[in-house]
């Protein structure tokens, strides 16, 4: 089944994300794409492959700003490029 063929899962829109957020996964050392956010999770794209695991940290922060947050959430699926001007 095609990415296109799949159905929405998501019971609640995905908002865009403002360039300059910087998301890497914790552990890896390696910075991914944010591309959208919403109530029930975020989208994310990388340039390499990401195995899916049960549970990754993932920690956000935002240029001149002194503060980062980690979330831990499961990963279930990682595009290999980011998605443009669309909500992914």
């Amino acid at each position: 089944m095609s990415d296109a063929e799949r159905p929405e899962r998501r019971s609640a829109p995905r908002a865009r994300v403002r360039n300059g957020v910087k998301v890497e996964i914790v552990g890896r050392g390696c910075t991914i794409t944010l591309t959208n956010v919403g109530p029930g999770g975020f989208a994310i794209a990388s340039d390499e492959n990401l195995a899916s695991v049960p549970r990754r940290q993932f920690r956000f922060s935002a240029p001149n700003e002194p503060w980062s947050l980690v979330l831990s959430a499961q990963m279930a699926f990682c595009l290999l490029r980011p998605r443009s001007k669309s909500l992914g």
